[in-house]
């Protein structure tokens, strides 16, 4: 991973950036108002799913991410 803005996190860019970038993106994906209470994981498989991903492929990211 490369940090290309240099954010450092929990500082005021950071928040900002989660709070007006990241969260709203993930929202508007998985179709919630809020992701406080979603389960990321499981709504991210979902949606690799309905949008082409076979379940092997996704099944090879996870055990090259372990």
């Amino acid at each position: 991973f490369y940090n290309y803005f240099g954010i450092k996190p929990y500082t005021k860019d950071y928040n900002f950036v989660v709070d007006n970038e990241l969260r709203p993106i993930l929202s508007s994906i998985l179709g919630v108002k809020s992701i406080e209470n979603v389960n990321l994981s499981s709504s991210a498989e979902k949606y690799l799913l309905k949008i082409g991903v076979t379940q092997n492929e996704i099944e090879n990211v996870r055990e090259k991410l372990r």
